[in-house]
C-alpha cells in the first residue's frame, strides 16, 4: 500500500511540476535582478546597456541551457516634486 501512495505522490508532483512550467512558459518569469531565462530559471547579469533597451533587447539566449526566449523590459519612473520656498514660508 505505501508503494502506491509513493508512486501516487511522485505522479501528482509530477503534474504540478507540469501546471507550473506552463505557467511560467505562458505567463513569463519576472525578475528585478536581471531576465531569468524561463526554462531553467538562470538569471542573466544585466551589465551592459544593452539589456536596458526596451526596443532593441526582445530576446535572448541562456547561456546555461542554450534555449531561446522572448524578453519584455519594463523600465518605471518615478519623479518626486517639490515645492518653491516663497518670501513669506519659513523653512
Amino acid at each position: 500500500m505505501s508503494e502506491y501512495i509513493d508512486n501516487w505522490r511522485k505522479q501528482k508532483a509530477a503534474e504540478l511540476q507540469r501546471e507550473v512550467d506552463n505557467y511560467d512558459r505562458l505567463f513569463g518569469v519576472s525578475s528585478t535582478d536581471g531576465p531569468a531565462c524561463p526554462h531553467c530559471g538562470n538569471t542573466i547579469t544585466p551589465d551592459e546597456s544593452f539589456y536596458y533597451s526596451e526596443d532593441r533587447y526582445l530576446e535572448d539566449i541562456c547561456e546555461a541551457c542554450g534555449k531561446k526566449f522572448r524578453v519584455e523590459l519594463n523600465i518605471q519612473h518615478t519623479w518626486t516634486t517639490y515645492r518653491e520656498l516663497e518670501d513669506d514660508d519659513t523653512p
